[in-house]
């Protein structure tokens, strides 16, 4: 399946396109307690995004690095995510929306096989019940979310 993000500023700050040219793993992630007194509020969500660096990634590496370094009590630390995970046949498979969603970690590894990053992004904890999940099989077309045609595959 082909994966695209897409990370809007609330602010000024430049929105962010990554399509599978960028990242290679996708990790979606809701982890609670297992005992159901504690699930109440103790909800926890993750989405890990990871990739290579290389000169095609270097101006959105930057980018992701600055937003990393951002403090909670700044309102452009908070941005929307949006997920399409699409079929092979160009329909959705789901799409996730992530309105208050910050950097936990953001790791640039250099070195080995392979110069590489990972981000890991929450949802804001009070603002869970705003995560919007979707699975219509509808058309997907890159180009009207914002993806260039270069950019998309």
């Amino acid at each position: 399946m082909l994966r695209y993000l897409k990370i809007e500023s609330k602010n000024k700050e430049e929105d962010i396109l990554l399509d599978e040219d960028y990242f290679k793993i996708l990790n979606i992630v809701f982890d609670s307690p297992d005992g159901t007194e504690k699930k109440i509020d103790l909800i926890k969500n993750l989405v890990i995004i990871s990739g290579d660096l290389n000169t095609k990634s270097q101006k959105h590496s930057a980018t992701l690095s600055k937003w990393s370094l951002m403090k909670s009590t700044n309102p452009s630390a908070y941005r929307k995510l949006t997920i399409w995970i699409v079929n092979d046949d160009n329909k959705l498979f789901r799409k996730m929306e992530y309105p208050y969603c910050f950097v936990v970690d953001y790791n640039e590894n250099y070195g080995g096989t392979k110069d590489t990053f990972e981000l890991k992004l929450k949802q804001k904890e009070d603002r869970l019940e705003d995560i919007v999940i979707s699975s219509e099989p509808l058309e997907f077309n890159p180009e009207k979310v914002g993806f260039k045609k270069e950019e998309a595959k």
